[in-house]
């Protein structure tokens, strides 16, 4: 076989590449909160820390989508919460009077987050799956539904998802599975533009004590996605949210 090959040679040395940063970040942040049994008391550190977790965006005034799904991916539940709102698996959470997500334009935009990640404590004990949740919720049909979560995923923005929960993920598909689908959600080449970060119990034993048991298969994916990892134990969550919203709302570092 003969292929023909032709080429073109220069005697510059030198080639200058330009790329622009954008004037304003564009960020998506999807929690996944576990609402079994025993996540009353890391629903309300969310809550009681959330200014932490945004004061970087408003200081930068970030362009952000933030909502909040559960790790229920069996079967719906209504009337859960405070405010009571109803659980569907993948569906964002809210109660009827918050808005699906909060941007930078929602008013109270901290009471309505706290209303939002108030998911309860009712449901996915027999499964608590945040990475299928979060595949659910960013893939068809849910995530172009107007009844389900359309508008919060966004083209042009980068995507955040922290998974919150006391117990290890056990969703159906391998870490293998979940890190390629999230990674191609933007393309692989565009590492900065999506992150898995986990506030989750310590590997390989958890935080003792019965606290939280080890969610290593979260750990995993945070680590192969650039994200962050931090304890669910920690007896500081103002730092530890503080942490995670600078890595969610911080500039591109990289170009593709």
């Amino acid at each position: 076989v003969v292929v023909p090959l032709y080429g073109m040679g220069t005697d510059t040395s030198t080639q200058t590449d330009i790329f622009h940063q954008p004037d304003q970040v564009r960020s998506d942040v999807l929690f996944v909160v576990d609402n079994s049994g025993s996540m009353g008391w890391a629903q309300n550190e969310l809550a009681d820390n959330f200014s932490d977790f945004i004061s970087w965006a408003v200081t930068r005034d970030v362009d952000y989508h933030i909502g909040v799904i559960s790790t229920e991916v069996q079967e719906a539940e209504t009337g859960q919460g405070n405010p009571p709102r109803d659980i569907y698996p993948g569906v964002l959470v809210h109660p009827d009077t918050r808005p699906p997500y909060i941007t930078n334009q929602t008013p109270d935009f901290e009471a309505a987050f706290s209303d939002n990640v108030h998911v309860g404590t009712c449901c996915s004990d027999e499964q608590e799956a945040g990475l299928e949740a979060a595949w659910m919720a960013l893939s068809e049909p849910l995530v172009s539904d107007p009844t389900g979560n359309a508008g919060f995923l966004r083209e042009d923005a980068k995507l955040y998802i922290v998974c919150v929960s006391d117990e290890q993920d056990q969703s159906r598909g391998n870490a293998d599975f979940y890190v390629d689908y999230f990674s191609h959600i933007k393309g692989v080449r565009n590492r900065d533009m999506m992150k898995v970060s986990a506030i989750v119990g310590d590997a390989p034993d958890g935080c003792g004590n019965d606290t939280a048991a080890s969610g290593s298969r979260y750990i995993e994916v945070a680590n192969r996605t650039g994200g962050l990892f931090q304890s669910i134990c920690t007896s500081n969550w103002a730092m530890a949210l503080e942490s995670l919203g600078i890595d969610a709302f911080a500039f591109l570092r990289a170009v593709p």
